[in-house]
């Protein structure tokens, strides 16, 4: 009995291994990971835009009298109430040209008293749906301006809200929206070439590889596989 106590006393106390280390790594990751996610999400959102502020016009009721009289008059009558003035934030601008075209101005004459460039003042015209091929004079006639507002109609366009002049039988689409499309337009070609120049990089890479994909299903490419069976006796 003795010697049973003994060596029960003096039996090894049996020792625990120590926990595996990467298993006690992995509640730490986790949180890790979540703050990834949490960045990425947040890398996500898109900032808001901050709008574009339009150039001011130096036209001057001193050196342009007329001009800057008939501007005003329009701003405080004829705009119509529909046009978009916030998005639209260069309003101003185009009717200063808009009234100096009808008036007769030239482009150069706009451009050394209104301050605008001369693709500036192309670019009115266009979107307002104007021509300047009789707007050659240097001096403002105000007598040709109300000719022209007899004829033509001051509206918002219908997409964009913005200015245009409408004449009878004129029916052309804005130009922003003529833009807009084409913008879409390539996009979408440009979406589609991407797509179909990752699918040759994926069945190279599979080829090179030793596999084949058929139907979206990844084989292993054997060369009985890759042309049909000849059958002849």
């Amino acid at each position: 009995m003795a010697e049973t106590a003994i060596t029960t006393q003096e039996a090894p106390t049996p020792q625990v291994e120590p926990a595996d280390s990467s298993l006690a790594r992995l509640p730490t990751d986790r949180p890790i990971e979540s703050q990834n996610e949490g960045r990425l999400v947040d890398a996500k959102v898109k900032k808001p835009r901050t709008p574009r502020q339009a150039k001011p016009s130096t036209l001057s009721p001193e050196t342009q009298p007329e001009w800057h009289a008939a501007a005003e008059d329009f701003m405080a009558r004829l705009l119509p109430a529909n046009v978009d003035t916030v998005r639209h934030y260069g309003t101003k601008n185009y009717v200063i040209t808009a009234v100096a075209i009808l008036g007769g101005l030239s482009k150069a004459a706009i451009e050394a008293a209104a301050g605008f460039s001369r693709s500036c003042v192309g670019s009115h015209v266009e979107r307002l749906h104007l021509s300047s091929k009789s707007a050659k004079s240097l001096t403002f006639d105000r007598q040709q301006y109300e000719d022209a507002m007899k004829v033509l109609t001051p509206r918002a366009d219908a997409a964009t809200h913005r200015l245009i002049f409408h004449a009878p039988g004129d029916h052309r689409i804005a130009i922003t929206v003529k833009r807009a499309a084409k913008r879409r337009d390539a996009a979408k070609e440009a979406r589609a070439e991407r797509i179909e120049a990752a699918k040759r990089k994926r069945e190279e890479e599979a080829w090179a590889a030793g596999i084949e994909i058929r139907r979206g299903v990844s084989l292993r490419a054997v060369k009985c596989l890759s042309k049909p069976f000849d059958f002849t006796m």
